[in-house]
C-alpha cells in the first residue's frame, strides 16, 4: 500500500505540533524551581470563639514574586492555602482579610475592618516549609490575636 508524500508530511507535521504543545504545556504548568522553598500554610480562624460562617480567607501581598492565596474557611474554622496550582505560597509577609463567600452576607461577628485589604491590620510573615497560622478575632472591642507556628 503506497503512502502519498502529502499524507506523510501532514502526519509528521501533526506529530511535531503535538510534541511542541506537550513541551510548552509542561513548561507552563511546571512547579517553581524551588517548590521546597514554598510556604505550606494551614490554620484555623475563630471570631468570638466560633468559626466565621461562609467566609473566604485571603492572604494578599507577598511582594513582587508573591501570588495571593485564598481558601474557604471550613465549618470548624480550618483553612489550607493554595496559590494557583501550587500547595503553599511564596515566603513573604502577607496581609490577611476575609470575604463573604458567593454572595453570602458578611458574618456579623467579623469586624468590618477585616473585610477589606486596605483596612485589615492582620499581617503574617510566612517562612519556607510548614506554617500553621491561628487567628483569633475577638470582635471590635479588642484587637486580633495572630499566632504563627513553624
Amino acid at each position: 500500500m503506497p503512502v502519498h508524500i502529502h499524507t506523510l508530511r501532514a502526519c509528521c507535521a501533526a506529530a511535531l505540533g503535538l510534541i511542541l504543545a506537550v513541551i510548552l504545556l509542561g513548561v507552563a504548568y511546571a512547579p517553581p524551581r524551588a517548590e521546597a522553598d514554598l510556604a505550606s500554610v494551614t490554620g484555623r480562624v475563630t471570631c468570638g470563639g466560633h468559626p466565621p460562617g461562609k467566609t473566604l480567607i485571603v492572604f494578599a501581598g507577598g511582594g513582587p514574586r508573591g501570588t495571593p492565596g485564598a481558601d474557604l474557611v471550613g465549618a470548624d474554622g480550618s483553612f489550607r492555602l493554595r496559590a494557583g496550582n501550587f500547595d503553599g505560597l511564596v515566603p513573604a509577609t502577607y496581609r490577611i482579610y476575609f470575604l463573604p463567600f458567593a454572595g453570602a452576607a458578611p458574618d456579623a461577628s467579623v469586624d468590618r475592618k477585616y473585610l477589606r485589604p486596605e483596612t485589615s491590620d492582620l499581617r503574617v510573615r510566612l517562612e519556607p516549609g510548614r506554617n500553621d497560622v491561628a487567628i483569633t478575632l475577638p470582635g471590635a472591642a479588642r484587637g486580633p490575636t495572630l499566632a504563627r507556628h513553624p
